[in-house]
């Protein structure tokens, strides 16, 4: 008996660290303004301190319909598009 409980421990151990590895990390995305023109646009990455943008709205959203959706509801992103982040180019 014990050695079906050591092996079925065993195998429960390589199947969560083989998931885990299998796994992408989760992706963040940002609402980021333009500090500039104001526009906003969706990013995956988080602007650097001092970037001409800034992450606004609450960012990060674990999804980017998500941060769409929060975006179009900000007063300061009206009439901004999605854009493209710099990982999707």
């Amino acid at each position: 008996m014990h050695t079906i409980q050591t092996s079925l421990g065993r195998i429960l151990a390589v199947a969560v660290v083989t998931c885990a590895a299998a796994t992408p990390a989760a992706a963040q995305f940002y609402v980021v303004q333009d500090k500039a023109t104001g526009q906003c646009r969706i990013a995956t990455d988080k602007p650097a301190s001092g970037a001409p943008e800034e992450v606004t709205a609450g960012s990060p959203y674990p999804t980017r319909i998500e941060a769409e959706a929060v975006m179009k509801r900000v007063p300061d992103c009206q009439g901004s598009t999605t854009g493209v982040t710099p990982s999707e180019k």
